[in-house]
């Protein structure tokens, strides 16, 4: 993406706009807004913002992935069900399928590893921007 593009400009539009949200979400009101307008005024670079926002993505991810409650409470369809819900389904009270929890868990587990392969350099670079230097 040529710096400069259509595209670029959009893309810092989307971030500008995601920036009020979370601000003022965090109940900082107009004080977000005017926050994330200087931002983005004073020319905050996509590069910059791009390791902060994949380290939320991830963690959002992460969050969500293994959820349990929600998805049994809202998932009516056995087609639909996540892993956490249909491991549950190995321990039943004729015995508990230990060989196919195991295998679960290792399936449930690899998406992860993977997602942390990928996005490791991005990970460890939001991560340290928002350490403080001591």
């Amino acid at each position: 993406m040529r710096v400069g593009s259509a595209a670029h400009r959009k893309a810092a539009q989307v971030l500008a706009g995601l920036a009020k949200h979370i601000l003022v979400g965090a109940g900082a009101g107009e004080a977000g807004h005017d926050a994330a307008d200087a931002y983005f005024d004073e020319g905050a670079d996509l590069e910059q913002a791009r390791p902060g926002l994949i380290v939320l993505a991830i963690f959002t991810f992460l969050g969500n992935y293994g959820s349990f409650f929600w998805p049994l409470v809202l998932i009516k369809s056995e087609h639909l069900r996540t892993l956490p819900i249909g491991m549950l389904y190995f321990d039943t009270i004729y015995g508990r399928q230990t060989n196919l929890i195991m295998a679960a868990s290792v399936m449930n587990i690899v998406p992860l590893i993977i997602l942390f392969i990928v996005l490791q350099k991005y990970l460890v670079k939001g991560i340290q921007l928002g350490a403080i230097k001591g």
